[in-house]
């Protein structure tokens, strides 16, 4: 929704729009809006009004994507600073991913983007249906030119968004393979074919609000206040999985509904409800041959008997999680499994693997991957980022956790997976692993339960603001 403009456009304009986050103004921001007006100017030379009207819009908070803790600045401050410039008619913030509603509204003769757009490079991927919204009555896409600026790089070397060891362990990757490396495993994994073997669960929360104690019993009242429904087990790993490989198939059993008493606003759980009577093993004899990484979510409901798990012991690059919960803790572990390629579990769920609860983590991950017969192995360590080993070259490697807010932690593991097995299977670095798994875990925490599945784009935004 685009927030209504305090001056009127005169009528006879040509109106000119320029939109983005502008979240630190910079000289290649005023030179982008003076060249813009000078478009504005030069159509007004060649035909047929005497006015020109340069409106700028801008990004509302929770629709700017370039990373953890951004943007910098609110909304309010980033367009005060805007219609501060003289050569700016109007300023509207626009809530919306796009600029498509303000284009819509106010039907600009130009809308002008930079000269990053005008090579190609959409970095919110907006661009074509910005397009296809100024095709309906004629607005025309124009570009400026000259030397491309960043207020991303502009805030990573002046004001970090990240901490210290963050900043690090980020500089090892600029150093090292660099951004263009990264982005060249995730083109090749996009390449994949993918299968997902597990249980099909349902994730509902049931929102309510606490009153008090009941004055017969020792247990509180609640009072129900709404409800929501996602995708969830591996289900929500698959639709994750399109995001960065080819639209992968699965093969899932169930569906297993889990019902969380969830109270606002930190999304608290009360207590949870399991309903798994539908559960059937997966088919034993589906056949993954065809398949460049078969991923198998074990969630402890029996999608998997001996013999899935036996069957699993085939060539194809075998990416495996298996979750300890509350029906089956104790019970459900790596170590069921003969093998897999690449394991991704929580710290806990090692040590339980490793029957080791106080040793170091290291040591127990590295035993139970050998185990497995696994070439890397991830221990996911929530607030504290995660730990990767390679377990042919005996390195490691610590990466710091990036998320910039934290709003709901489940399915968190479950979005590293998605998003690091394909590079695992294409052989990128640990480094790459640890970066773009806490990436797409920091993006997941801040969404509602499993509400949103990864966004491409959304990942190579981050990445993109955290290593320029």
């Amino acid at each position: 929704m685009m927030q209504p403009m305090v001056r009127r456009v005169p009528e006879g304009a040509i109106v000119v729009l320029c939109h983005g986050v502008w979240d630190v103004l910079h000289p290649g921001h005023v030179e982008h809006l003076r060249q813009a007006r000078l478009l504005g100017q030069r159509t007004r030379i060649e035909g047929t009004t005497s006015l020109v009207f340069l409106v700028v819009s801008v990004t509302s908070d929770r629709y700017v994507t370039k990373g953890p803790n951004r943007p910098a600045f609110p909304a309010e401050d980033r367009a005060a600073i805007l219609e501060a410039l003289e050569g700016v008619d109007a300023v509207v913030i626009n809530d919306a991913p796009s600029a498509v509603p303000v284009i819509e509204a106010l039907r600009p003769d130009m809308y002008v983007k930079g000269p990053d757009y005008g090579a190609g490079l959409d970095g919110a991927g907006h661009l074509e249906e910005e397009k296809a919204a100024l095709a309906v009555y004629g607005g025309r896409l124009v570009f400026t030119d000259g030397e491309v600026q960043s207020s991303t790089a502009i805030i990573n070397r002046a004001m970090p968004r990240v901490p210290p060891e963050a900043v690090a362990f980020l500089q090892t990757i600029k150093d090292g393979i660099g951004l263009d490396g990264i982005l060249t495993y995730l083109d090749r994994a996009k390449t994949l074919t993918a299968v997902v073997l597990g249980e099909d669960i349902v994730d509902e929360y049931i929102y309510v609000e606490p009153r008090w104690k009941s004055p017969k019993e020792n247990t509180i009242s609640y009072v129900r206040d709404g409800s929501g429904r996602w995708a969830g087990g591996a289900r929500i790993i698959g639709q994750h999985l399109a995001a960065f490989t080819l639209e992968p198939r699965m093969a899932l059993s169930g569906p297993i509904v889990k019902s969380r008493y969830v109270t606002k606003p930190f999304y608290q759980k009360v207590f949870s409800v399991v309903n798994q009577e539908s559960v059937e093993p997966v088919d034993s004899d589906i056949d993954v041959r065809g398949f460049d990484c078969v991923l198998v979510c074990d969630f402890g409901h029996g999608a998997f008997t001996p013999r899935v798990r036996k069957a699993r012991n085939g060539s194809q690059f075998l990416a495996l999680m298996v979750q300890a919960n509350s029906l089956n803790w104790g019970f459900n572990l790596l170590t069921n499994w003969l093998r897999a390629d690449y394991v991704v579990a929580d710290k806990m769920e090692w040590r339980l693997a490793a029957q080791d609860q106080h040793g170091p983590i290291e040591e127990a991950v590295a035993r139970v991957a050998r185990r497995l017969d696994a070439s890397t192995a991830v221990a996911t360590l929530g607030h504290e980022g995660c730990l990767v080993l390679d377990l042919k070259t005996g390195r490691s490697v610590r990466a710091p956790a990036l998320a910039d807010k934290v709003v709901d932690r489940m399915g968190a593991g479950d979005a590293f997976l998605a998003a690091t097995a394909p590079l695992a299977c294409v052989g990128a670095p640990i480094e790459v692993l640890a970066l773009v798994g806490n990436i797409a875990g920091g993006i997941h925490v801040g969404v509602v339960g499993n509400s949103k599945a990864l966004d491409t784009m959304e990942v190579r935004q981050w990445l993109v603001s955290l290593l320029k």
